[in-house]
């Protein structure tokens, strides 16, 4: 169950790189757009004679490189597919189409209620199991203490030497042998010594477990709080930065402000935007390791914009 449970979660995780990378792609999309409507704005100054030819060739400059990152993007989506064709259908040749947006996602319950779930997770269950298994091999070891009983019964026309009746007249006889081998303690003593320091061993893994469970249950739900505030904020920023943009443009077609303080506004509003994305990619990535840590789906309430 853990091993499928693993394996939904990777291919999970697949699926929400491939949104994410759609939608940095939307951000560059618009971007670009942008970029094209400043080389228009600022050839139109320049044939006016206001901006030199470095201002045009500043904006060319950066439109190439915002189709280079596009196009990288693109590649990483189809490098995700080909992973998700022989994920799920072993075929490289599968088509797979992928569709959604990247979820805005809330984790729901306390940091208490995720603790109290440690106890279902495989890892800490492995080792449980792996220190009952030794103690159940102590026990065992210790058995070797103890002789070897062999209990046989015989009837019908046996050897008149044997049992002093006659081999003409059926009888029975039951043989009872113990065999205790003298020297065997020590190789018993050595194992059972082995499977103590095995327990000892599976004890400690337990307690290591626990810990490290608990440690990353709080640090990763602390992160995903911590991102929570991070997307709210950023939201709000996206806002102010295109307000600011469109302020901007106003301010350059008057003349008052210059290419550079166009290009920056425009930057600006880029950065924000794909801020706000790779935190909640990195929410997801989060929650997909919680969730593998402790075995379980978690509770999360999606926010739709």
């Amino acid at each position: 169950r853990q091993v499928e449970f693993n394996l939904k979660k990777e291919l999970e995780k697949n699926y929400y790189n491939f949104l994410y990378l759609e939608e940095k792609k939307k951000i560059i999309s618009a971007h670009i757009e942008r970029a094209n409507s400043h080389i228009k704005l600022v050839t139109k100054r320049y044939r006016a004679g206001i901006v030199t030819e470095t201002d045009i060739i500043e904006f060319k400059l950066h439109l190439n490189k915002l189709k280079n990152q596009l196009n990288y993007l693109t590649l990483e989506q189809k490098q995700i597919l080909t992973i998700i064709r022989f994920f799920v259908f072993q075929d490289n040749k599968q088509e797979v189409e992928l569709s959604g947006r990247l979820p805005h996602l809330l984790i729901q319950g306390s940091v208490n209620e995720l603790e109290k779930l440690i106890e279902k997770s495989p890892n800490l269950i492995k080792n449980k199991i792996l220190y009952s298994n030794s103690d159940a091999l102590k026990t065992s070891a210790k058995s070797s203490w103890y002789p070897q009983i062999d209990l046989r019964v015989e009837h019908g026309f046996l050897d008149e030497v044997e049992t002093g009746v006659d081999n003409s007249q059926e009888s029975t006889r039951m043989i009872l042998s113990a065999n205790w081998e003298f020297f065997s303690g020590f190789n018993t003593q050595a194992s059972e010594s082995v499977s103590e320091g095995n327990k000892l061993q599976y004890e400690y893994e337990i307690k290591q477990t626990l810990f490290n469970l608990n440690l990353q249950v709080n640090t990763l739900f602390q992160k995903m709080k911590m991102l929570e505030v991070s997307i709210t904020n950023e939201e709000e920023n996206e806002k102010i930065a295109k307000q600011l943009y469109t302020k901007m443009i106003a301010q350059y077609q008057k003349g008052v402000k210059d290419t550079g303080a166009l290009a920056n506004a425009s930057s600006q509003l880029n950065d924000i935007q794909s801020r706000i994305y790779q935190y909640k990619a990195n929410y997801i990535l989060a929650k997909i390791q919680l969730e593998i840590s402790l075995g379980s789906e978690l509770v999360f309430k999606k926010l739709d914009h």
